[in-house]
């Protein structure tokens, strides 16, 4: 018998019966398990203790899956960035660092994704610096500019710790004994040493990547202070306060598609404005906030690519090509990389599995997970056990619920 140490969240049963046939799913039941990192997800596969880890695999973590011969699917929407505080100053007068636009281009400068992918993922990525996926259908189609932004953004940090030097003197700050920034307080006008708080997720790559923008910061003169943590945690800080308040400076972002996208219509509206998403910081990027931020035009750009407001082709690229230009000027996040994630589909299961979403976030949840037998055929009931890293980031409401993807997945099962 299984004995489970974690907090089951959730049991859905999803099974009917008819007089004549089973109707439904394949399944009598289907158990969701927090099981926060992806080796002691494999490790639980292995021993089964559970069935499958139902959420994506990374980096050196896939070759355990090879290691164990373990089947699995790879998927490619899947992406990572660093999210800046939008804000300059907080509202009691503390200089944001990454809310100056210089500081923020030399940010990018700090930053070897070439190293990250190589090394955080072990090859499994490729490196990011738009907010255009490098392996979406729209990256060619303007590869001039995205070029332009992959040259301008390329590590250098020789330049970008002289370029943060040469503004944190412009700005009047000072270094103290410890070597580290001090400001006048744009309030008080007293003098406070810089510090630079970073949200950091520990449940994959964005770990080490966390530690190392802090590490290059710690570089520039800046004191640093990492607060670690799972989505929900660290969600109180960047996603539950003002940014005004400047309980964090960064968070370490990480996002993916439920399908393939051939249009990437929601990115500049969803990650740059107030336009797709109402939550913070996003609900404070208005028009206003962009056309100070990257200049009249941006904000009505990303509109029109969104909702398809463009007479041709061509006149939607050139929505596209103005936004990676003006994002290119004072860029608010770091994309760090595109991961090819893999997803286990062990042997004894049956699942359907998309290019984009993986597993287990995709519509089709309920209509093909499934016990196989030996051919490969559909073995009808049993009691499935699923690990993910987390559950319940944000309340499941029906009306303007959690859409984070650890929720998708036993949210979607529910769905018709």
């Amino acid at each position: 018998m299984r004995k489970y140490g974690l907090l089951v969240c959730l049991m859905l049963a999803v099974f009917a019966f008819s007089a004549t046939a089973r109707q439904g799913s394949f399944l009598d039941s289907l158990t969701f398990i927090t099981v926060i990192d992806q080796v002691d997800g494999i490790e639980r596969v292995i021993a089964g203790d559970i069935d499958m880890h139902g959420y994506q695999v990374t980096g050196g973590n896939v070759a355990l899956l090879d290691q164990n011969n373990i089947p699995y699917n790879k998927a490619y929407s899947g992406y990572r960035g660093i999210l800046f505080n939008p804000v300059e100053y907080s509202d009691d007068g503390r200089f944001n660092p990454l809310g100056d636009k210089v500081i923020r281009l030399a940010a990018q400068k700090l930053c070897d994704r070439d190293l990250w992918a190589s090394e955080f993922l072990n090859g499994n990525a490729l490196p990011m610096y738009s907010a255009i996926l490098p392996t979406a259908a729209t990256y060619p189609a303007i590869i001039v500019e995205t070029t332009k932004t992959k040259i301008a953004f390329a590590f250098d940090e020789e330049l970008g710790l002289q370029m943060i030097n040469d503004r944190m003197l412009e700005l009047g700050g000072v270094k103290n004994a410890a070597g580290h920034w001090e400001m006048a307080n744009s309030v008080t006008g007293e003098m406070w040493e810089v510090e630079i708080v970073g949200t950091i997720r520990l449940s994959d790559e964005r770990h080490e990547m966390g530690d190392y923008f802090c590490d290059q910061f710690e570089k520039a003169g800046f004191a640093t202070r990492r607060i670690y943590g799972g989505g929900g945690d660290l969600y109180n800080y960047w996603g539950l306060t003002m940014p005004g308040e400047m309980n964090y400076n960064f968070y370490t972002e990480g996002w993916g598609s439920s399908g393939i996208s051939l249009t990437s219509a929601s990115n500049w509206g969803q990650m740059y404005t107030d336009q797709v998403r109402g939550d913070l910081p996003y609900a404070t990027m208005d028009e206003e906030w962009c056309d100070y931020t990257f200049g009249e035009g941006f904000y009505e750009a990303a509109r029109d690519i969104y909702t398809g407001n463009y007479g041709t082709a061509e006149e939607r690229l050139d929505l596209f090509r103005l936004c990676e230009a003006r994002m290119r000027e004072n860029p608010t996040h770091v994309w760090s990389w595109n991961n090819a994630s893999a997803y286990m589909i062990p042997e004894g299961i049956g699942a359907i599995h998309d290019l984009a979403a993986g597993t287990f976030i995709h519509t089709f949840v309920t209509h093909g997970l499934r016990f196989v037998d030996a051919d490969g055929a559909p073995i009808m009931g049993g009691d499935m056990v699923v690990s993910n890293q987390e559950f319940l980031v944000n309340p499941a409401n029906p009306v303007d619920g959690t859409n984070w993807t650890y929720d998708f997945m036993f949210m979607r099962p529910t769905q018709d």
